[in-house]
């Protein structure tokens, strides 16, 4: 029990301080900076422990090679399982020559030549292993791909007792020449190879794990060469499933069936035990006879009576699998998915020994059990489940049917509501592992389907502590890299959450890349036409208003990426969209939003200002039955006249206005008609990052429209959501207003002659909401006298304007009419 709840919860495990240490001195390392004062020679154990969290930290390079010289570290084991470092590197030649080393791990990458198309041993050991790694070395793994050469160095190796050559296309000519120099051997591991006689393995007698999965043996006596090895406690001859997941008939009937020589071989020892220390035996992926479940389970049967010692068995993918096995008077570990608790044995099992079909198909097993009988699953085994699942993910990255089937799998224990049954370090385990696959296959749409569908989850995108940018960031890369339109509609519904949820810093390092912003206006435009030929395309429009939504964030506050949306058109498509949607208040908001960015930047105000079909658009736009509500509760004329205000209020401030067909005060106008008309609304309808769009008009504009508008978006926000941290930054609304600029020229306003009444009233406003928390006082002192108007004495004596019997706001003397445009 103790050694599974380290294996399930091994990420809760914290690190010790020796481990810790050894961290820091790694990442200096990898960064150039010095890590010792003096070149003390460090301890074998100390300097292992540093090159494993370089491992651990993909910081195992050439430059840090270098810098692991032999004066200061004694290094006796190397994993560059994660690396791809050219042999012919100095560093490398340099750095190897002076370890002993006892173990030495090249994995799949392997220390390739700079093709990578193959790797030279011969040439390897000759540049990079000194006299005493020769003689020393205990622990070789070559496992990978490519082609080898030069096996024969194998010989040189006089101590070693763990070798790895799987998945390396080898043949049984190329390794039995070497096993009468192995002795010593006490692990081998040929799975997945070309070898199909292991004859010449009858020399290993010290043999004590063999590993010949999906190993096809088709000449020789398999049965009588692995009773030569009587000190075998592991062995594997399982089979490598088909992409169903099924074990292939055909292609076992032309090899030897690896299960019934075993047992043959054991049936003619007259009751003696061939493998007296046998403890662990996988079948998994074999056919077991051919004979139907009866005889299957004979077949096992044998097995198991004739090793006594046998305490675990893979059957995995047999016929067997779904079959409760037991042999009464034993106790036996069965590897299978014949229920919920070995689905999940299963998989912490096959996915430490890296076997990606078996993998996958635990994986399948497992999402079918949360997808059938979810509620059956206590809290504890979904959270073994998800740390389950993301570990197999994480180490099968490179297999995409581990990567669908776990993503299939973190959709069913993320969906909806289910996700607040896994604590926040469980969710986000999912979310890195859905954005590692996400990043890793972008051009697989049924992965990315997965993906997105697990990720688009309210409660997942709100949670505190999620990476939003890499999130934003993955799914606009998923976007342009998929047309497919579930990948569209799902990706710029999550661009679209999480772009408000981003620090302004990640914000801009996001949009820095224009690619994205082409991209989105370049979506604007299609689904707005599609909307306009097929006139009710639903999916259409709702991928449109999420990428509005998407645009109106990454605009925000970023000068830069509202040049961009300009330069990919994206100006003209949404007064396009404004002109043709004209009904649709939703879309026409959003869009309004992003324009009210774009007017905010100085050399794109006259662009707009200069075309009169935009500026008719905006007026028209002022207009509307703003004490109508819709069925949600939103007053959706104010919402629209509010945000059209916004990008007229920003082209007031432009100084030349002789090529626009409207002055400034007809514009003016319409805006003091039109904002006095608006009702205090109830429920938010926009967040600010900062109060500087209304500062920068409030201390250049002299126009009375532009003025309100900036105060009732200030009295606004304050209203309803002065106790609401903004944009996750924790500063409030009430904070903003604190800054002493505003609060003086709000006052400067206020106490002018010439302020209309309208604007002193929504002052006024502002400082009842904030008097307790902003000392407005304390800042008359700095207002000049000759501003004041006469009668003002204090801030705490101003009345407000008067009102009528009915308890409505009377309107202001001097209440300016309508305006009269002309859109022809």
């Amino acid at each position: 029990m103790e050694q599974q709840c380290r294996r399930y919860c091994r990420t809760a495990i914290p690190k010790s301080l020796k481990d810790l240490c050894a961290s820091k001195l790694a990442k200096r390392i990898s960064e150039g900076s010095p890590f010792l004062r003096e070149n003390v020679p460090l301890p074998e154990e100390l300097s292992n422990t540093i090159v494993k969290a370089l491992e651990e930290l993909s910081s195992l390079d050439s430059a840090t090679l270098a810098r692991l010289t032999s004066d200061v570290f004694t290094i006796t084991r190397f994993n560059f399982a994660k690396c791809k470092i050219p042999l012919r590197q100095g560093a490398m030649k340099t750095t190897l020559k002076g370890c002993n080393l006892r173990s030495l791990i090249l994995g799949k990458s392997g220390l390739h030549e700079e093709s990578f198309l193959k790797f030279d041993f011969e040439h390897f050991v000759d540049n990079c292993l000194n006299e005493a790694t020769l003689k020393g070395l205990k622990h070789l793994d070559l496992r990978g791909s490519e082609k080898i050469y030069g096996l024969k160095m194998l010989s040189e190796f006089l101590s070693l007792q763990y070798l790895s050559l799987a998945n390396r296309p080898i043949c049984h000519t190329d390794f039995s020449p070497l096993t009468c120099h192995l002795a010593k051997l006490r692990h081998l591991d040929i799975s997945n190879t070309l070898i199909t006689d292991i004859s010449a393995l009858e020399e290993l007698r010290n043999l004590e794990i063999l590993l010949l999965h999906n190993v096809k043996i088709k000449s020789g006596d398999a049965g009588a060469t692995l009773a030569k090895m009587g000190n075998l406690r592991v062995l594997d001859i399982s089979r490598k499933l088909d992409d169903d997941h099924n074990f292939d008939y055909g292609s076992q009937e032309a090899t030897i069936d690896l299960p019934a020589s075993f047992l043959n071989e054991q049936l003619s020892k007259d009751g003696q035990p061939t493998w007296p220390h046998l403890n662990c035996l996988d079948l998994s992926g074999q056919a077991l006879g051919l004979s139907g479940l009866d005889k299957s389970v004979e077949l096992l049967n044998q097995i198991v009576d004739a090793n006594k010692k046998l305490e675990i068995v893979g059957i995995l993918g047999t016929p067997l699998n779904d079959q409760q096995y037991e042999r009464p008077g034993r106790k036996l570990k069965v590897i299978s998915c014949s229920s919920r608790r070995q689905v999940m044995d299963a998989l912490a099992y096959y996915t430490n020994l890296d076997r990606e079909s078996f993998t996958s198909f635990a994986l399948h097993s497992l999402y079918y059990a949360l997808q059938s009988a979810y509620d059956e699953f206590e809290d504890a085994e979904l959270r073994e489940c998800a740390d389950l699942v993301c570990d197999a993910m994480k180490k099968g990255i490179r297999a995409i049917p581990t990567q669908m089937a776990g993503s299939a799998c973190l959709y069913h224990l993320c969906k909806m509501t289910r996700i607040q049954r896994l604590p926040e370090r469980c969710v986000r385990l999912c979310v890195e592992s859905c954005l590692d696959a996400a990043e890793q296959y972008r051009n697989v749409p049924q992965l990315q389907k997965n993906v997105w569908l697990t990720l688009c989850n309210d409660f997942l995108l709100r949670m505190p502590g999620m990476d939003f940018y890499r999130t934003c960031k993955t799914a606009l890369d998923s976007m342009m890299s998929n047309r497919d339109p579930s990948v569209s509609r799902m990706t710029i519904a999550i661009v679209s959450i999480v772009t408000p949820k981003m620090r302004s810093a990640e914000a801009k390092l996001l949009i820095s890349e224009v690619r994205y912003i082409r991209h989105l206006v370049q979506i604007m435009e299609e689904h707005s036409a599609m909307i306009i030929k097929h006139r009710r395309h639903e999916n259409s429009i709702y991928t449109l208003k999420f990428t509005l939504s998407a645009l109106w964030n990454l605009t925000d506050d970023c000068p830069k990426t509202c040049v961009e949306f300009f330069n990919a058109n994206g100006v003209v498509t949404a007064f396009d969209i404004l002109k043709k949607f004209d009904k649709q208040m939703n879309i026409s908001t959003k869009v309004l939003g992003i324009l009210n960015n774009v007017a905010e930047v100085d050399e794109l105000k006259s662009h707009i200002m200069q075309n009169k079909e935009y500026i008719a658009i905006l007026l028209d736009c002022l207009d509307g039955d703003f004490d109508e509500c819709d069925a949600s509760g939103r007053h959706r004329d104010v919402e629209r006249g509010y945000f059209a205000a916004g990008v007229l209020s920003n082209l007031l401030l432009c100084n030349d206005w002789t090529q626009c067909a409207f002055t400034k005060e007809m514009i003016n106008a319409q805006l003091v008609e039109s904002i006095q008309k608006w009702p205090r609304l109830d429920a938010p309808m926009v967040s600010y990052r900062s109060f500087a769009p209304f500062m920068n008009i409030l201390k250049d504009s002299d126009h009375d429209g532009a003025q309100m508008w900036c105060l009732w978006g200030v009295l606004h926000v304050l209203e309803n959501n002065d106790k609401q941290p903004n944009n996750n930054t924790g500063v409030t609304y009430l904070d903003m207003l604190k800054s002493p600029r505003l609060p003086e020229i709000l006052l400067k306003m206020h106490a002018h002659r010439n302020t209309h009444i309208y604007v002193k009233y929504l002052i006024q406003e502002i400082w009842m909401i904030s008097h307790s928390a902003v000392d407005w006082t304390s800042m008359l002192k700095n207002i000049k006298v000759s501003d004041l108007s006469p009668d003002l004495e204090t801030m705490q004596k101003i009345q407000a304007p008067p009102i009528d019997n009915a308890g409505a706001q009377a309107p202001p003397t001097n209440y300016c009419g309508k305006i009269q445009t002309n859109n022809t």
